[in-house]
C-alpha cells in the first residue's frame, strides 16, 4: 500500500499537458517547454511542502525536481527523470522511477492524460487512465494544476548574501549552498552543520539541511518548502513563508 501510495502522488505531482491550437499546434508544443510549478490539484491547493517542479526540456526528457520520501519524517528534495511525447491534446508520460520516495527498484509508469484548460502561464490537466507495473490503477486524483516558471526562474541575484533571523544568520552563495550561522555572544558568528544547499525556483525556494537541529533535524538530512513574500537587499528585509508560519530576515551584507 506504501509503494501505491507514493506512485499516486507521483501521478499527482508528476504530470503535465497541453492543448491542441488549430492554427499554430507548435506553438502549444514549445510553450509546455521550460519549468512549471504543481500546486493545486482538483482545484484545490496543495500544502507548500507537496509542491513540486517540472522541466520539460527539448530532448523530450522530464525533469522532476520533488520530495523524494512522502513519509512525512524527513522530507527531502530530490530529481527524477521521466519521457513525454505529444500529439495534439493528448500527452504521454512515460518512464522508470529508480530511487526515488524510498523505492530502489526501478517501477515503470505510463499515464495518458488530456487538458482541461491551458493558457501560456497555467494549465489544468486530466488523467484518462494510468498504468504502473504494466497494471491499470486508479489515481486518487481527476485533475490538478501547474503554473509556468519565468524563463530565468533560478535565477538568485537579489538572494545572495547574508541575511539575519533572529540569532542566526543565512549565507547564500551563487554556487547553490547555504551556510548557516548561529550567534556564540557579543557580535561572534559560529557556522552550523555542513553540506547545506538551497533551489531557487522564482519564489518558490527550497532549503536543505543537514545535521541541523535549529533548521532541520540532528543527525538528518531535512528540506524545507516555503515561498518568498518579500525579497529586497535595498531595502535590507526579505519574507518567505511556509505552512505553518512567517519569517522575516534582515539583509546584513554582501557575499
Amino acid at each position: 500500500m506504501k509503494v501505491k501510495s507514493a506512485i499516486l502522488t507521483l501521478l499527482a505531482l508528476c504530470l503535465l499537458i497541453i492543448g491542441c491550437n488549430p492554427v499554430s499546434p507548435s506553438y502549444n508544443r514549445e510553450n509546455i517547454k521550460g519549468g512549471w510549478i504543481v500546486n493545486a490539484t482538483d482545484g484545490n491547493p496543495l500544502p507548500i511542502e507537496q509542491w513540486s517542479v517540472m522541466k520539460f526540456n527539448d530532448d523530450y526528457t522530464i525533469t522532476v525536481e520533488s520530495i523524494v520520501d512522502t513519509s512525512g519524517v524527513d522530507p527531502q528534495w530530490g530529481t527524477n527523470t521521466l519521457s513525454y511525447s505529444v500529439y495534439c491534446c493528448d500527452m504521454n508520460i512515460f518512464g522508470n522511477i529508480a530511487g526515488i520516495w524510498g523505492f530502489n527498484s526501478k517501477t515503470p509508469i505510463d499515464i495518458k492524460l488530456e487538458y482541461a484548460l491551458s493558457t501560456d502561464t497555467l494549465t489544468t490537466l486530466a488523467i484518462t487512465s494510468a498504468k504502473v507495473r504494466d497494471k491499470d490503477i486508479t489515481p486518487s486524483i481527476s485533475d490538478f494544476t501547474l503554473r509556468k516558471l519565468p524563463a530565468k526562474y533560478d535565477a538568485s541575484d537579489s538572494l545572495y548574501g547574508i541575511w539575519q533571523i533572529g540569532e542566526y544568520r543565512m549565507q547564500f552563495k551563487p554556487s547553490g549552498e547555504l551556510v548557516l550561522y548561529t550567534k556564540t555572544g557579543g557580535n561572534q558568528w559560529e557556522q552550523m552543520g555542513s553540506d547545506d544547499s538551497y533551489r531557487k525556483y522564482g519564489s518558490f525556494l527550497v532549503i536543505t539541511t543537514t545535521d541541523n537541529p535549529a533548521f532541520g533535524k540532528k543527525g538528518a538530512t531535512v528540506s524545507k518548502m516555503t515561498v518568498i513574500t518579500i525579497l529586497s537587499p535595498s531595502r535590507g528585509i526579505m519574507e518567505f513563508k511556509d505552512d505553518s508560519s512567517n519569517h522575516t530576515l534582515t539583509f546584513i551584507s554582501p557575499n
